[in-house]
């Protein structure tokens, strides 16, 4: 696609870019819920605290979450070259100032 006039984005380019960071916002929790509960699961594996299952179903998880992070960066990058590198630092950012 064409690359859009950075000092005036089209209407749908501005709307897309809103849409992409509010579903970044929306991601927020489980992202953060995922990295705080992974040094705890992988220590409860590791000492055989938690089944397989259990263990398998988390890092299914892991991976969707982390699948999710790095589609909405390939997003970011369609709409704006370089913003992959700061979309989750500002989505943070968005979702501590909604808190």
């Amino acid at each position: 696609g064409t690359q859009p006039d950075k000092a005036n984005p089209s209407p749908q380019h501005r709307m897309l870019a809103q849409a992409l960071m509010k579903r970044a916002i929306g991601d927020i929790p489980i992202v953060t819920h995922i990295q705080k509960e992974s040094s705890g699961m992988n220590k409860l594996y590791s000492q055989s605290m938690c089944s397989v299952k259990q263990w398998r179903s988390y890092q299914a998880a892991e991976a969707m979450v982390s699948g999710e992070v790095e589609e909405v960066r390939g997003e970011a990058d369609q709409i704006e070259a370089g913003w992959s590198q700061v979309i989750w630092r500002q989505a943070m950012q968005y979702h501590n100032m909604l808190k």
